[in-house]
């Protein structure tokens, strides 16, 4: 399994330099990192949640 997450945080650290380059290509004014960024912790958010890092369970009950 964390060969599986290496994996795919590697593809989508990919994706996401690609995204950029071509953003700054489009507009190089732009310098906005935001968008990427948390597109990489939402991952490792749901990684922490399914190796048992962060509560699975709701705190609202």
């Amino acid at each position: 399994m964390p060969l599986i997450f290496a994996v795919v945080l590697a593809g989508l650290c990919v994706q996401i330099a690609v995204a950029y380059a071509l953003e700054k290509r489009a507009d190089p004014a732009s310098v906005g990192l935001t968008t990427e960024l948390a597109g990489v912790v939402v991952f490792l958010l749901g990684a922490a949640v399914m190796f048992g890092g962060l509560p699975s369970q709701s705190v609202w009950r």
